[in-house]
């Protein structure tokens, strides 16, 4: 297979332009690499199915169209718009080693030398990049400890769940809503709410659930939400059932069956005033269901 002798005009930094992340590895494209390499992309394809031994799937995969989208990589050929037949190949950073081998060529070994050394360069900036969040990461957990503001509390966690305990500081309605959304936005199937003066604020928040959640809602019979409010909200986002009690004093969030979480306020008033949240226990929620009459 010919090859002509190919000039990287920036090197390094145009190869790490290239390296893209994609299923959470980093690799590289097939096109991308032909380029490098001064082949088509259909002459590197073939030199790899003739030796596809040397290729398992961690050194080598074809990407799908979500694979595509997600990592906004370009699936189209430049003629009239229209889709690639075929997905492109994505090669880690073994396969690009193991190419050198298969394409046998000086230009083959000197591109994948600056390949190696812009793949060792990205390794050593993510490591210093790591190093500083982890630095970050301790300065925000002693200003937590420090301060115990509602805020910090939650942006030095996994902002995705709760303490198993704490106390909600009064004028923070703002980041209580986003805490109780961020709690709507992991559930998976299904989601209870108790919550016994629920109205078109608790509605809005449940326009974050993923699509095809159901949501049963469990609050008083005081004409909140409306019917009207009810009947527009599953028009547009479905899975909204709600059942009226007067027995329940306390409110509850309770997530894929699976995790159960206690405000003590109202999500509409929730940040209005200090109030209390938790995290029960999973033996609470056979009882729940119990006095529930599920």
């Amino acid at each position: 297979m010919e090859q002509k002798l190919v000039q990287i005009p920036n090197g390094e930094l145009e190869i790490r332009q290239r390296i893209r992340t994609v299923r959470g590895v980093q690799v590289m494209l097939d096109r991308d690499l032909a380029e490098l390499y001064g082949v088509t992309t259909g002459q590197l394809n073939r030199q790899v199915k003739r030796n596809i031994k040397r290729f398992p799937s961690d050194f080598m995969f074809q990407l799908t169209k979500e694979d595509c989208l997600r990592c906004q990589i370009g699936i189209l050929n430049g003629k009239r718009g229209e889709h690639l037949k075929f997905m492109p190949y994505a090669f880690t950073e073994n396969g690009i080693a193991m190419l050198s081998g298969v394409l046998r060529s000086d230009t083959a070994i000197e591109v994948n030398i600056q390949i190696m050394r812009a793949f060792n360069a990205m390794r050593h900036t993510h490591a210093s990049i790591a190093g500083v969040l982890q630095r970050l990461g301790t300065i925000e957990v002693k200003q937590v400890e420090a301060d115990r503001k509602f805020d910090t509390i939650f942006d030095a966690l996994d902002r995705s769940k709760l303490l198993p305990c704490g106390i909600l500081p009064a004028n923070s309605e703002y980041d209580s809503i986003r805490m109780v959304s961020r709690l709507i936005a992991q559930a998976k199937s299904e989601l209870l709410i108790i919550d016994p003066y629920a109205d078109v604020t608790l509605l809005d928040i449940l326009s974050e659930k993923a699509p095809g959640v159901t949501v049963r809602l469990i609050c008083k019979d005081r004409g909140k939400p409306t019917r009207s409010e009810i009947e527009k909200f599953n028009r547009q986002y479905k899975g909204l059932t709600v059942e009226h009690s007067d027995d329940f004093h306390d409110r509850y969030i309770l997530i894929d069956n699976a995790e159960l979480h206690n405000l003590g306020s109202s999500i509409n008033y929730l940040g209005c005033r200090v109030t209390n949240y938790s995290t029960s226990d999973p033996k609470e929620i056979k009882k729940l269901h119990t006095l529930l009459g599920d």
